[in-house]
């Protein structure tokens, strides 16, 4: 299930998350700051879990993993699909296409669309 990559990425959310809620957990404590603390530290811990849990279903968040920083999670819903994103999306329609996960069919169609874009 885990490739070598996406541990990288959950790894690095982890240490994220970890990082929030250390500078929370240290406004709590030593800073006395307990409202910010608390909001930083709860925060942190919800971070990580919300984080792990996207990056392990596929969600592309940002991280200095990413192959393609441009096409991020977000920017899919944005529609800014550039040509070199199209071919980005292309070549993962095509593997999803030779690990049977999607028909000769699907893959033309999103195929046809794609190409426009960068043909």
């Amino acid at each position: 299930m885990f490739n070598k990559m996406m541990l990288k990425k959950v790894m690095f959310q982890i240490v994220i998350g970890g990082a929030i809620f250390v500078v929370g957990a240290s406004l709590h404590d030593f800073a006395g700051i307990r409202e910010l603390g608390n909001l930083l530290a709860y925060g942190g811990m919800i971070y990580g879990v919300v984080a792990v849990l996207l990056t392990v279903m596929g969600m592309n968040i940002p991280s200095p993993f990413n192959e393609n920083i441009e096409m991020t999670f977000m920017s899919k819903f944005k529609g800014k699909l550039t040509a070199k994103n199209a071919r980005t999306e292309l070549l993962e329609y095509k593997k999803l296409l030779d690990a049977k996960v999607i028909t000769q069919d699907e893959f033309d169609i999103k195929a046809k669309e794609l190409k426009k874009l960068f043909l």
